[in-house]
């Protein structure tokens, strides 16, 4: 059973400002202060053993916790060659640059189970560097960041199975770390009048970091391993071809194999999703629109498996072939839609 009842509240005080520090260089900075409060009541795990076998009976206990979070920006822009094509084909090279640092608290949602979050505050720094092209034909920004995120919470279930064929479980909260490096590349494509392609391309290695935790008289440990339902490489190609009031539209995203437990002892395979459409837009107020889900009518699991966060490499081999609770990627559908604006 999961309970909570109450009220959050957020007031912020935001500041920006910008520079034109020359003709090629523009630096903008931002910063926010938020207080943020979580104020209600919950039903931990002794309240509940107090209920006896009723688990809606019995007293609350109350949450009032209070934070300061501060969150920092930084970007810059310089042009390096504002000028490198013609006023009929104009060009124009630069590089680009962004910092920050986010502190974020806790939500009262956290309270729903019987254990205490311990919710600690987030530390979120990252930032990135990259090159951006523009052209009449094409614009692409290319850029690779860095990013981590301290102190995640995470309410985990184990399950162990007994030599007798019964099933232990356990719960508690985890907290760890992760860290990832990535590069993304975004171009748009405009080859000729009312065809557009823009492709995404992106790289990237969410790791755990300082993921240790004691369970069932065991000590395990998830430092180092891949992000659970992430995906290592991403890929984006989305044409369209727009003429009078149509619009002519497809999408391809390919997701290469994810992780389904912290372990990493379960795979999803990579995976197409597809789609494609047609728009109508009649006037200002009534569009219509046909379009494809799973164009190429593919299958695919995504997401997680509940139950293995223990699960080693000779456990998972028993699970091959068996029916697992998931999440799939949608079959081929056709949808017509109508849109009226008044």
């Amino acid at each position: 059973m999961q309970y909570y009842n109450g009220w959050e509240n957020k007031l912020a005080v935001v500041a920006t400002d910008k520079w034109n520090i020359n003709d090629k260089l523009t630096v903008q900075i931002g910063a926010r202060a938020e207080w943020q409060r979580i104020n209600g009541d919950w039903y931990p795990a002794q309240n509940r053993a107090e209920a006896g076998k009723s688990w809606v009976a019995g007293n609350t206990s109350p949450v009032k916790k209070d934070w300061l979070n501060m969150t920092g920006t930084a970007e810059a822009v310089y042009k390096a060659f504002p000028n490198l094509g013609t006023d009929s084909k104009p060009m124009s090279l630069g590089l680009l640059a962004d910092l920050m640092y986010i502190q974020q608290a806790g939500r009262l949602s956290m309270f729903a189970g019987a254990d205490d979050p311990n919710i600690e505050t987030s530390q979120i720094p990252g930032g990135s560097f990259g090159i951006y092209f523009n052209h009449p034909v094409i614009n692409m920004i290319s850029k690779v960041t860095k990013i981590s995120r301290t102190k995640f919470k995470n309410n985990s279930t184990f399950n162990k199975k007994e030599s007798d064929g019964s099933v232990t479980t356990e719960k508690q909260t985890i907290s760890y770390d992760v860290n990832t490096l990535g590069w993304t590349t975004d171009i748009l494509l405009k080859p000729f009048k009312g065809f557009e392609m823009q492709a995404l391309l992106t790289f990237q290695n969410p790791k755990y970091e300082n993921y240790e935790f004691d369970v069932f008289g065991e000590h395990f440990s998830n430092s180092g391993n891949i992000a659970r339902s992430v995906s290592k490489t991403l890929v984006e190609l989305s044409p369209s071809y727009s003429w009078g009031k149509y619009k002519l539209w497809a999408s391809a995203r390919y997701f290469s194999k994810e992780f389904a437990n912290y372990p990493n002892t379960l795979i999803f395979a990579g995976r197409w999703e597809t789609f494609a459409g047609i728009n109508f837009k009649y006037d200002k107020n009534i569009d219509f629109s046909l379009s494809v889900v799973n164009l190429l009518n593919q299958s695919g699991a995504q997401g997680s498996i509940s139950g293995t966060n223990t699960t080693t490499l000779e456990q998972a081999r028993a699970l091959y072939g068996q029916p697992l609770a998931g999440t799939y990627i949608r079959p081929l559908t056709v949808e017509f839609k109508t849109r009226i604006k008044f």
